[in-house]
């Protein structure tokens, strides 16, 4: 299973864990773009004063880095998200 995870899943801490533990086990196959990434990143540094930017790099690449297919360019459409296998 296939499935676009948006920022407001990516925010919180505990659920971006969860969902990113669930794809290592191969629950599922994980998808995003690069502006998701940036809103999420942008939302937690403005809320969250005592987070840096190199943490939350860190969490982007570790995150890029469980499924290489992850990042995906909504120029293609996203309708098409089930078919990168």
């Amino acid at each position: 299973m296939i499935a676009l995870l948006d920022a407001c899943v990516l925010y919180p801490p505990a659920l971006r864990d969860l969902f990113m533990w669930l794809a290592t086990s191969r629950a599922y196959q994980p998808r995003w773009t690069e502006e998701i990434h940036a809103e999420w990143i942008r939302n937690v540094l403005e809320d969250r004063h005592e987070v840096t930017r190199e943490q939350l790099e860190r969490t982007r690449r570790l995150m890029n880095q469980v499924d290489m297919e992850s990042v995906v360019n909504p120029s293609i459409g996203l309708s098409n998200i089930n078919k990168v296998q």
